[in-house]
């Protein structure tokens, strides 16, 4: 017999106290053992003949391997949520819509390791019994481990609100975010219908919370001025859901051009919607770094950008405003391609530096970056990012949500349409930028300062709006580590888990730096990385499984953005997290 270390106990002890134990006798041999009581009567105890079962002789042969090398159980890192967001849904009894969220090995390792939950490739996370109060927290543990591998018990809690919580409550959501915030995804089916997106979802699952309440009392408006969608509606209990997608996606984008910059600036692939190279390095003036109030002096050495990685991290880090632009002849090629106005070869006249700092100037006032303040910019000398100079220009409603704004009146700046798109000011925000900021800038962007501009971001929100709630989300690299796991309901390709290892970093130090849940009131990690499907790409399809007649995922070539199941559980973590904030 061996004990919960698999240790191989050879002697019987007289003084064990308790229930009998039943110990192996090495004199049994190879097929056999004797089991017995190891104390109590009759005594001495009465010893019975057991054949081995198979069961039995992997046991003993997995003991005797650990007992000839001890120190087998190899550590590991791992990184597990303190808390999973979950609604309650208290439309009726104990058989109301409600959903069940999974955890994996995978959103937990940061290396590819072939390890388990609870002897499981994934967990169910969800409570057994529907909420008393409003909100309840529900203590969660699972022990990760795996053959070799040390086990790692964790806890959490999954933390479950009423979605009446919501009812008569304000919700205006602005998701700012990349290509995965941009998309809109078909259904399983292939089929565009519904909410496309994260965001769009969110809206989709608290209109099924208004049928099943039989009310319309939960009202979600999506803000934003780009992404607009109109899918055809959906269908749930009979009952039409159209949804008006708005939001702030924008492919490729990082969240140093968010945060900093006026346009798209990276430092490679330059085109008239974006600088990169050395359009960005004149864009934001690091040749001679002139303070953009100063006389602009050409006598000043210039500094020639040859793509050093100190260089790279100058464009990453220097929002635009802070400098004034170089007169250089590459700023005046970037500029001839994208306006008609400018024109022929530069020559560095005194017309010609008037028609550039005219150009760069209207690019500054009308930038494809909504958020983009030159004001905020010469101020912080860090950053450009501003909440409020984003609803000076676009915003095109009432903070109803409903009431249509005036053009050339109660409507923004920007705004020449109050149709066109939907913005007031948002209740709630979720940040899920950071994957393009690594491939951008020549590696120089690390996990930790991706980090620390999301947190900026968070932070210039909370002082500009300290009722909104802003919460940080991101995604793992698409794809289980270990694909012939999933086999009977997915054939895709693994994740990359070296591509991860960013995603991975990223994710632990938000969470760490966002600290308990109990201290989060304006800025909060919503742990959307640890929750979403291993299984769902936006390029997999659902084919029909000739064994089991099941529908099985296949394909999946795009490891990089998220599919629609991958969407589903996302919207549900961020719509919960909603709930519990209000």
């Amino acid at each position: 017999m061996y004990d919960a270390n698999k240790v191989l106990i050879r002697t019987i002890s007289g003084t064990a106290a308790g229930n009998p134990s039943y110990y192996e006798f090495v004199a049994g041999g190879n097929e056999y053992f004797f089991r017995g009581s190891a104390y109590g009567q009759p005594n001495p105890p009465k010893l019975e003949r057991v054949p081995y079962t198979l069961k039995d002789k992997i046991i003993k042969l997995e003991a005797d391997l650990l007992a000839a090398t001890p120190n087998a159980a190899v550590d590991y890192e791992y990184n597990a949520p303190a808390y999973i967001f979950a609604s309650d849904n208290d439309s009726s009894g104990f058989y109301s819509r409600d959903y069940v969220q999974h955890l994996y090995p995978d959103s937990l390792l940061r290396a590819k390791l072939d390890m388990s939950l609870d002897d499981a490739r994934a967990v169910n996370v969800q409570s057994h019994v529907k909420n008393v109060a409003t909100k309840e927290n529900v203590a969660m543990t699972h022990v990760l481990g795996g053959n070799g591998y040390k086990d790692k018990t964790f806890a959490y809690n999954l933390v479950k609100t009423k979605a009446s919580n919501a009812k008569n409550k304000a919700i205006r959501y602005l998701a700012i975010g990349d290509s995965m915030t941009a998309n809109n995804i078909a259904q399983t089916d292939g089929v565009l219908r519904g909410g496309g997106c994260y965001n769009a979802i969110v809206k989709e699952l608290a209109m099924m919370d208004n049928i099943d309440m039989g009310d319309n009392s939960i009202k979600v408006a999506l803000i934003g001025t780009g992404n607009r969608t109109d899918n055809p509606p959906a269908t749930y209990k009979g009952q039409s859901i159209s949804i008006r997608n708005c939001a702030e996606g924008r492919g490729s984008w990082c969240t140093v051009n968010y945060l900093r910059h006026m346009l798209h600036t990276i430092t490679s692939g330059s085109t008239t919607t974006s600088f990169a190279g050395v359009d960005a390095w004149d864009s934001l003036g690091l040749g001679r770094k002139i303070a953009i109030d100063g006389t602009y002096d050409e006598g000043v050495a210039y500094e020639t950008y040859t793509g050093t990685n100190a260089q790279k991290l100058l464009i990453a880090q220097t929002p635009h405003g802070k400098y004034h632009w170089d007169y250089t002849a590459n700023l005046w090629a970037w500029l001839d391609a994208k306006y008609a106005e400018v024109s022929g070869a530069y020559a560095g006249s005194a017309e010609q530096k008037t028609l550039i700092d005219t150009k760069m100037n209207y690019l500054m006032d009308n930038p494809s970056n909504p958020f983009f303040d030159k004001a905020v910019a010469k101020a912080t000398g860090d950053y450009a990012f501003s909440l409020t100079k984003y609803l000076a220009r676009y915003k095109t409603l009432a903070d109803d949500g409903v009431t249509r704004l005036v053009v050339g009146s109660t409507a923004g700046s920007h705004v020449t349409d109050a149709t066109a798109y939907d913005v007031c000011t948002p209740t709630h925000i979720t940040l899920e930028v950071g994957e393009n900021d690594r491939w951008h800038f020549g590696g120089v962007m690390t996990a930790q300062l991706t980090a620390d501009d999301n947190l900026k971001i968070m932070n210039a929100i909370a002082a500009e709006y300290p009722a909104i709630k802003a919460g940080f989300i991101t995604t793992r690299m698409m794809g289980p580590m270990f694909p012939e796991k999933w086999s009977d309901v997915a054939d895709v390709s693994p994740m990359s888990v070296g591509s991860n290892e960013f995603k991975y970093d990223m994710n632990k130090i938000v969470q760490t730096a966002l600290g308990t849940l109990a201290s989060q009131t304006t800025k909060y990690f919503i742990p959307t990385y640890f929750t979403h499907s291993l299984t769902s790409f936006s390029s997999t399809r659902k084919d029909i499984d000739l064994e089991t007649g099941k529908e099985v995922s296949v394909g999946g070539t795009d490891i990089n953005h998220p599919g629609i199941q991958c969407y589903w559980s996302m919207a549900y973590q961020i719509l919960a997290w909603i709930y519990y904030t209000l």
